[in-house]
């Protein structure tokens, strides 16, 4: 489903713009959609090292575990 969002800009530009074989639309679009991907990474990414943050250390290496694990088999 798509909705329409407007925008407005200098009528220079949009004669600019009118003069260049670009699909606008599609460009804008994928401009917004790479802002918003972005975002969701940085915060999601930061969501992820609060929770990191609040689980304790181990006492014992990862690589120890990793060996442990890999000799019981």
């Amino acid at each position: 489903m798509k909705v329409v969002l407007s925008i407005r800009i200098d009528k220079e530009l949009k004669e600019a713009m009118e003069k260049i074989p670009i699909n606008w639309r599609e460009e804008i679009e994928n401009f917004i959609r790479s802002k918003v991907r972005d975002y969701l990474k940085r915060k999601f990414l930061e969501e992820a090292r609060v929770i990191r943050s609040k689980i304790p250390e181990l006492e014992i290496s990862h690589a120890t575990l990793i060996r442990e694990d890999r000799d019981a088999r």
